[in-house]
């Protein structure tokens, strides 16, 4: 008799299921098909397009920077050919380029490239892209945190905050060295094609004071003055 029960039981609640999951596909099929438009919208090309000037006598909102995060995927070459022009349109002035493994280091620093990274001669060609449009191209290069690309690998993980890959650690004798190393490879190579203005350096999202080599610091040679082991690690 219990089984007879629970067997009913079962039975109920699948076609429950059944007809909830039938109502739901009804309901998404009757929105779809009363909201979908059956003109398909005309694509017009950009040059064609009149895009409104920013004008602004503000000096905080003269530099209208478009940045580029190229980790995950990165486009080709070409579409920055295409997308400058258009950016230029718009009234950007700069292009703020975070390459993290896509830039092609070389020598030590060649393990931080991956398999699929620009080579020279793309950085080349993308600093003359950007020349033509009158874009500043902006490198950055993260010096604190973000620095996942480089602390993952085991010749640089000792360089790390607490086992923390993002963070590097700003009491680690190396790890201003490693920095000024990736960023001399940046600026010499920007710097073929173009007057190299500005570089960012990141220096955000980290955690730091952590392990025992910064602790040790604050105490004894900061006077526990915490924020001044970041002032200190920007100021090398």
């Amino acid at each position: 008799m219990r089984r007879t029960l629970r067997y009913a039981g079962a039975v109920r609640r699948r076609k429950l299921a059944l007809l909830t999951l039938i109502f739901f596909a009804l309901m998404t099929f009757i929105i779809t098909w009363r909201w979908t438009s059956t003109v398909l919208p005309q694509v017009v090309p950009y040059e064609e397009l009149n895009f409104p000037k920013i004008r602004t006598t503000c000096p905080l909102f003269r530099d209208r920077i478009v940045h580029f995060d190229l980790k995950g995927m990165p486009p080709k070459v070409d579409y920055f050919r295409q997308l400058f022009p258009f950016l230029r349109k718009l009234n950007a002035t700069g292009i703020l380029m975070e390459y993290e493994d896509m830039f092609p280091y070389t020598g030590e620093l060649s393990v931080l490239a991956r398999n699929d990274s620009y080579t020279i001669q793309d950085i080349h060609e993308i600093c003359q892209i950007a020349k033509a449009n009158k874009l500043e191209l902006i490198p950055l290069i993260p010096t604190f945190g973000n620095m996942e690309f480089v602390l993952k690998h085991k010749k640089f993980s000792h360089m790390r905050e607490k086992k923390d890959p993002s963070t590097i650690c700003p009491s680690n004798a190396e790890s201003a060295e490693l920095i000024s190393k990736m960023l001399r490879q940046v600026h010499r190579v920007h710097s073929k094609v173009l007057h190299l203005k500005t570089v960012h350096i990141g220096m955000n999202l980290a955690t730091y004071g952590k392990d025992s080599r910064c602790k040790e610091r604050i105490i004894y040679d900061l006077y526990g003055n915490y924020e001044r082991l970041r002032l200190e690690h920007l100021s090398k």
